[in-house]
């Protein structure tokens, strides 16, 4: 994603364990102009238009910390 805030661009990159981003088009652009909670929605996995969840997201992510000693904190 490039986003332009009047001083300079920002890029972001974020990459998926599983599936994919939904998709969004305008037809009679080539740009396309989202709000902030449509932008969480595609990057939480939702359907930006119909509101349901994607299949192949992850709807949780285990991380497990392990000491020193092999044992799980």
């Amino acid at each position: 994603m490039l986003l332009w805030d009047a001083n300079g661009f920002w890029l972001f990159y974020k990459r998926l364990e599983r599936g994919t981003f939904e998709r969004l088009r305008n037809p009679s652009s080539t740009q396309l102009e989202i709000t902030r909670g449509e932008l969480s929605m595609l990057l939480d996995g939702f359907q930006v238009v119909k509101g349901n969840k994607r299949e192949h997201f992850a709807d949780e992510v285990d991380i497990v910390r392990v000491t020193k000693h092999g044992q799980q904190c």
